[in-house]
């Protein structure tokens, strides 16, 4: 046998020695590759479980207080804001002042009524002014804003933050209203409000309110009656025509001819006052007129 012949077998083996090596090198790499996925993995797993563990735990002390003396200041920031845009300005420096106020809180959009009722138990009317069209502009996105001011601790707050709700679409809030009907300061606004949000459960507390001995809380009994739109109420205005204040008789006549109901108002006829039966002929008359309308206009 030759030389040559002698060297194939060694070199073959030497090339499948060397196979087998970069099969186990490569298999080697493979399983570092997979270890350290499976590391950053684990890794990142208990990261997670260590950032939900630590969301759940109770803020401390002094991040309490970091977050209230942030609050505080924020506040302390808004009422000077208020004050500011809201003062009597008399000389130029003063007027400057009060136009940025009013600028800086102009940048708030929507939030500056939130600040707005921060203040508005303030008695400053021009505050008022500036809430009013805010609410009337955006009625189907101030409600969220107006209703945490229902708790307020300030009496003229849960009254206008009230009145202001009517004009709202939040009738699914009736029941949050009718505890404000318990306290003087709040109750006609609360019966406003109940009557705009068409709460037939409670007519029972509005028309408790019609022979109230305040003028205007009676008109706002019967308007809320008006707009709850209930026609067994209407016997209930009935004595209202006999009010000795004109805009409570002709507030009840309009009532009575909402609610539409011409029998009750026809039998009312046969025992009512001069003073009565003129209103009742004119509901009678304004019913009459609406059922044409409606019969012309289908």
């Amino acid at each position: 046998m030759s030389h040559s012949n002698r060297l194939k077998p060694r070199r073959a083996l030497w090339q499948t020695l060397a196979i087998v090596w970069q099969n186990v090198a490569t298999l080697w790499q493979n399983l570092a590759t997979l270890w350290q996925t499976f590391a950053i993995r684990c890794l990142l797993v208990s990261g997670c479980v260590f950032s939900m563990v630590a969301a759940q735990e109770p803020p401390t002390e002094a991040t309490k207080t970091t977050v209230n003396a942030a609050n505080a200041a924020k506040a302390a920031k808004e009422s000077e804001l208020v004050r500011l845009a809201y003062s009597d300005a008399l000389t130029t420096e003063e007027k400057a002042e009060k136009n940025a106020a009013r600028a800086e809180l102009n940048k708030l959009g929507l939030d500056k009524l939130r600040v707005l009722f921060d203040h508005v138990h303030v008695p400053n009317m021009y505050i008022r002014f500036d809430i009013d069209p805010m609410v009337h502009r955006n009625r189907d996105k101030v409600g969220p804003t107006l209703l945490p001011f229902l708790d307020s601790p300030h009496v003229r707050t849960r009254s206008y933050a009230t009145y202001y709700l009517s004009f709202t679409p939040l009738r699914e809030h009736r029941e949050k209203i009718v505890p404000l009907l318990d306290h003087d300061g709040t109750l006609t606004s609360a019966v406003r409000t109940l009557g705009k949000w068409g709460a037939t459960n409670h007519l029972d507390k509005v028309t408790a309110l019609l022979d109230d001995k305040n003028e205007r809380r009676r008109i706002t009994a019967i308007n809320a009656v008006r707009d709850i739109g209930d026609p067994t109420a209407a016997p209930a205005l009935l004595p209202s025509l006999d009010d000795p204040v004109l805009t409570v008789r002709f507030v009840a006549e309009r009532a009575l001819a909402k609610l539409g109901d011409k029998k009750i108002l026809r039998k009312a006829l046969k025992s009512a006052s001069p003073k009565a039966t003129w209103h009742l002929n004119n509901a009678l008359k304004t019913i009459r007129e609406d059922e044409k309308a409606a019969e012309e206009n289908p």
